[in-house]
């Protein structure tokens, strides 16, 4: 909880935030760099080959076979045995055991290099090359202008930091052609690649409002450089992020906080090797001296490794929070949904049971109900069972034979189809031949019309009582010899509630609520 509370008070330092605002700069000026540095680098790299098979009249040029400890470069020594491209360490003022580039390419793009080092006398840094890759890959050569070490296994300008991209101007005579600034040291390319260590060496970690604005005017007038930057999309975007950046309101979140630790952590521990390496190879005279630089880099180290360990503490715990406020809102969200579609299912499903059973009243309506009232002519179906029929006289009797319970007379279907409030599962009519089961049983489905009808006007006890019933489906037992029984496909919701005559009778009604 206290380091919580430490990484909230910190946060909210003006100072500290300008620290971070700071290497926030730093990272969307190399977003605003890499794309074009990609692109120039490889317009240098075509422009040395160029060279080299114009020099040598060569069709294309190609070797990895060469080794720079061992390379004779094409030009020689002059009389003074000094080196004419005025480097003072080269390979052309020690020729005892140099050997010339087989095909006569390597040689040539080596002095290239020299040639176009914009440094005096030029310096490049073959530490960061690999001679072997140097027809082929582009950034083999330019890495050579990067006056600073760690970037011999980077790839792209993607893998190389901002300081790394700044010395490619700084020192490429060729990349120096695509800008307008003029170095001179004291330039916004210059400036900007110092604060760099400015702001990643900082002890303190903070920095005042005039400073860390000056910083990020600097890294815009690099994106603006008016000849070629100014024009690039990337430089553009990079450019509308670093004015934000400016505006004392903008929110710094951990995860922009992490980052920039990070970075100087990187920077730092880069500091430290270098250190270490010269303290190994330095003279007594100056040991000390880097010894007390080391321990105050190694001292800064171990501030950001606190603070970084407090930062992350707190990105862990946010998104801990976050996951718990993401789960419960996918859980509701599964819940809306599910409720969403069972209602639309539902709805449906609803629907479709009213267009059925509305296409069922029609076909009774039209082929049941309707009868002859001339006994002799039953052909005829123009008058409706209700304007003929009288309810016949019906008993319940006792389902068991030997029991002793007295017949009751039905008055209504409540009798017929419910005992003590509860539905019967099946219900038996049963009469001689000729007794009116069949006319019975029409005028039961012309009740269940009725209840179920929008021009329903007879509101009868029993047509009341029909509405309990979604469906009710009459089957002609003539029509199906083979069946004893209902088959069993017909499953409707909620149960089944068979009316049915006896097996010799004509029909058999069967409703379902």
């Amino acid at each position: 909880m206290a380091q919580q509370l430490a990484h909230s008070q910190q946060l909210k330092n003006p100072k500290y935030r300008n620290w971070v605002k700071a290497g926030l700069g730093l990272k969307y000026l190399k977003e605003g760099l890499e794309t074009f540095s990609d692109d120039v680098i490889d317009q240098q790299h075509t422009d040395i080959i160029n060279v080299v098979q114009k020099k040598h009249n060569l069709p294309m040029v190609n070797c990895g076979q060469c080794n720079l400890r061992t390379l004779q470069p094409d030009h020689v020594r002059n009389k003074n045995k000094q080196c004419p491209l005025g480097q003072n360490n080269c390979n052309c003022m020690f020729p005892g055991g140099k050997i010339t580039c087989p095909n006569n390419v390597c040689g040539t793009i080596h002095d290239e290099i020299i040639i176009n080092h914009a440094s005096n006398p030029p310096a490049p840094n073959w530490k960061n090359t690999d001679v072997q890759n140097w027809c082929t890959d582009a950034w083999a050569v330019a890495k050579c202008y990067i006056n600073a070490p760690g970037y011999a296994t980077k790839r792209n300008a993607k893998e190389i930091d901002c300081t790394g991209l700044l010395h490619l101007y700084i020192n490429s005579k060729f990349l120096q052609g695509k800008i307008q600034c003029k170095i001179t040291g004291q330039d916004v390319f210059t400036k900007t690649r110092s604060a760099r260590n400015t702001i990643y060496h900082s002890n303190s970690m903070e920095m005042e409002d005039i400073e860390v604005d000056e910083h990020i005017d600097n890294m815009i007038a690099v994106l603006e450089d008016g000849k070629e930057l100014l024009h690039r999309q990337e430089s553009q975007d990079a450019v509308i992020k670093l004015k934000e950046l400016k505006n004392s309101s903008i929110v710094i979140s951990a995860q922009d906080e992490a980052l920039v630790i990070k970075e100087a952590y990187i920077e730092l521990d880069q500091r430290i090797n270098d250190l270490n390496e010269t303290i190994q190879k330095g003279k007594e005279a100056i040991t000390q001296k880097e010894k007390e630089a080391l321990q105050a880099v190694q001292k800064i180290k171990e501030q950001l490794e606190n603070r970084e360990k407090e930062v992350l503490d707190n990105i862990l715990k946010h998104e801990a929070e976050t996951c718990a406020v993401i789960e419960k809102q996918r859980e509701v969200a599964i819940e809306d949904i599910t409720a969403s579609v069972k209602q639309l299912e539902d709805s449906a499903y609803t629907q479709a049971k009213k267009d059925f059973q509305k296409r069922l009243v029609e076909m009774y309506l039209e082929n049941v109900v309707k009868v002859s009232p001339v006994l002799l002519q039953p052909e005829r179906t123009d008058t409706v069972i209700s304007q003929l029929y009288v309810d016949p006289y019906l008993e319940i009797e006792p389902r068991e034979k030997d029991n002793t319970q007295e017949k009751t007379k039905v008055s209504s279907y409540t009798e017929i189809f419910e005992k003590d409030g509860k539905p019967l599962k099946l219900i038996y009519l049963i009469g001689e031949a000729g007794s009116g089961k069949s006319t019975f049983c029409i005028d039961m489905i012309h009740k269940w019309c009725l209840a179920h009808s929008e021009q329903c006007t007879q509101e009868s006890e029993n047509v009341q009582f029909m509405k309990k019933f979604k469906f009710l489906f009459y089957i002609y037992l003539r029509q199906t010899p083979a069946f004893k029984t209902i088959p069993s496909c017909l499953n409707y919701e909620n149960g089944i509630e068979p009316f049915q005559t006896n097996l010799t009778g004509a029909s058999v009604p069967t409703l379902s609520r």
